[in-house]
């Protein structure tokens, strides 16, 4: 990392560079706290521990929408995309808005567009999420996914 550290103690900090990797982290008063790198903190703080830049979509954009289903209830999902046609975002709403399926779809859509928007590959994220013994995503993210990149082979 490129700022000082606060004490020699620190001075052996490891940058993150892989999930698993142990970390020193400066926590309050220079007290080092250790901890282990995951998935997420990899790409969204980079190996120099630093935020990564949003890649910012137009405020005026095209979006397409189509209906799914997931746990048998109905989801309606819209699609934007960067102007170089790469996923950029995702939308979900339940046929139920305000249920609790509804929360967590909206809510699952906001991170993974956020995760995007910062660099994070789709189809990592895509492959990673809950599927049914015979491969079917679970959730109804994994089902708009399975969607979006089924109609893009």
């Amino acid at each position: 990392m490129q700022d000082e550290p606060r004490n020699s103690a620190l001075s052996t900090q490891v940058p993150v560079t892989r999930p698993g990797d142990l970390v020193i982290d400066p926590a309050a008063d220079g007290f080092p706290v250790m901890h282990v790198a995951t998935e997420m903190q990899r790409w969204f703080f980079g190996c120099a521990g630093r935020a990564m830049s949003r890649e910012r979509l137009p405020n005026r954009r095209a979006a397409g929408s189509f209906e799914l289903q997931a746990s048998g209830l109905r989801f309606t999902c819209s699609v934007g995309r960067f102007a170089d046609g790469r996923l950029a975002e995702i939308f979900l709403t339940n046929h139920k808005t305000g249920s609790h399926a509804d929360t967590a779809a909206r809510d699952s859509a906001i991170a993974f567009s956020i995760a995007v928007q910062h660099g994070a590959d789709p189809e990592s994220i895509r492959s990673a999420l809950c599927h049914d013994v015979d491969g079917t995503a679970s959730g109804p993210l994994g089902v708009a996914l399975d969607l979006i990149f089924g109609q893009e082979r």
